[in-house]
């Protein structure tokens, strides 16, 4: 009873898709029964408007002309890699948590119910309105959509390829350069042969964490017959695999593609906290060129140009904010045009990649040492999260909240480093004070 999304929603296939639970329901369907009764309660026979009643509750809204403004309205979502392979189970808790934390008060909790469920008037919510919510942040219109995608990822997805591109990836693994030269010459194809992993090329492969023992040599013999290469840039600088990203910048690929994640490879350096794939990258240039870019990358010469001689932000500093969504955490409410947010995003992301630098610069220029960004993160939280001991001590030093709490899991820097980091520098360093 499911279909593909279409790229851009469309009124016109919401009402194809109202006609077929329609149908489906007449005709006994389980799963049509129960879309209806969980939107309008037991039904004995259903018509075409109590099905529109259906779509849009699923949606998050009270009647179908609601949902209708929505749609006219809406923007595309980019493509992006917001959900991994979890099973729906884990998304169903964050939303059980969510109808508590709503119930209990929390602001921003509120702030994420009143920024992604359109009809929300205050109060309570139910577990349903909690699922639109999370389907919300992870870039799907419903529960329903991100239900299903989310198992298409766990069905679809291989631990290895099979078959002759099998054969080459284990040459690979092996780092058998040799045999898998000779393979390529005489089957070139392979190179550009994709599979249902977390990868989906040979190159793509060999980003991943996993493979960090292996030298470039697989990776040279892959880029001379000719495999893609703007992809596994990305990779490469998402984990940080400054080997890779320095041979693929070397054999051409493109330093300002978004075909993955919708982001560039600085961004998604800067997003995981690469912090030297992020020097290679920001030598190369600041693509897009935006202050918590060049925050991340610990470009203080960058940072420079934007502020006016008073030390002010320049209003365009605004237009392009980080968005962490795009790289899997759960979305925040949309940005407002505050310029102390702007600012302690900065300082988050620059911490994140351990940029001390940067940050006093920042902080110089009015950011916040304990200002909240994604979520309400940290600088500090940030540092934690990737066991900087040097930036979480400098923040500590300059005044940073050591109680500040996230709107994620609610917890202080000290609580994510026992959860992340525990016995690591930065959690022995934290649990002394």
């Amino acid at each position: 009873m499911h279909h593909e999304l279409p790229e851009r929603l469309d009124l016109e296939w919401y009402r194809k898709s109202a006609k077929e639970l329609v149908r489906a329901f007449r005709q006994g369907d389980d799963e049509a029964r129960s879309r209806v009764v969980e939107a309008i309660g037991e039904r004995a026979s259903v018509q075409l408007s109590d099905a529109h009643h259906v779509v849009a509750a699923e949606h998050g809204f009270a009647s179908w002309a609601d949902f209708k403004r929505w749609v006219e309205i809406r923007k595309p979502e980019p493509q992006v890699g917001r959900i991994g392979r979890e099973p729906i189970a884990t998304h169903e808790e964050r939303a059980r948590a969510l109808v508590a934390e709503v119930r209990a008060g929390r602001d921003g909790p509120l702030r994420r119910v009143r920024a992604f469920l359109p009809r929300y008037e205050g109060g309570a919510i139910g577990l349903r309105d909690a699922k639109v919510v999370v389907a919300r942040e992870y870039g799907f219109p419903s529960w329903r959509d991100l239900a299903y995608h989310q198992q298409k990822a766990i069905d679809t997805h291989e631990a290895r390829p099979s078959g002759e591109l099998g054969g080459a990836y284990d040459l690979m693994l092996a780092d058998d350069v040799d045999g898998l030269r000779a393979l390529l010459e005489q089957k070139p194809y392979l190179v550009h042969e994709r599979y249902h992993g977390a990868a989906s090329t040979l190159l793509e492969a060999l980003t991943q964490p996993e493979n960090a023992h292996l030298a470039t040599r697989a990776a040279e013999v892959l880029v001379e017959f000719g495999s893609e290469l703007d992809v596994p840039l990305n990779l490469a600088a998402c984990f940080n695999r400054v080997e890779l990203v320095a041979l693929l910048l070397e054999a051409g690929a493109r330093h300002d593609a978004t075909d993955i994640w919708a982001i560039t490879p600085l961004q998604s350096a800067v997003y995981h906290g690469s912090r030297e794939a992020g020097d290679l990258l920001a030598e190369v240039e600041i693509t897009p060129n935006a202050l918590y870019l060049a925050a991340g990358a610990g470009r203080v010469d960058r940072l420079s140009a934007w502020f006016d001689a008073g030390g002010n932000l320049w209003p365009e500093a605004m237009s392009l904010r980080a968005n962490l969504a795009d790289v899997g955490w759960p979305s925040a409410p949309p940005p407002v045009d505050d310029p102390q947010q702007v600012l302690d995003e900065a300082v988050a992301l620059a911490a994140y990649s351990g940029r001390i630098e940067a940050i006093a610069y920042l902080l110089e220029r009015g950011a916040s040492p304990s200002g909240p960004a994604h979520l309400g993160l940290t600088g500090l939280h940030f540092a934690v999260i990737n066991d900087r001991v040097e930036t979480a001590r400098w923040l500590v030093e300059h005044g940073a909240d050591l109680e500040a709490r996230d709107e994620i899991h609610h917890g202080t820097p000290l609580g994510w480093a026992e959860h992340n980091r525990k016995g690591g520098a930065v959690h022995q360093y934290l649990a002394r004070l």
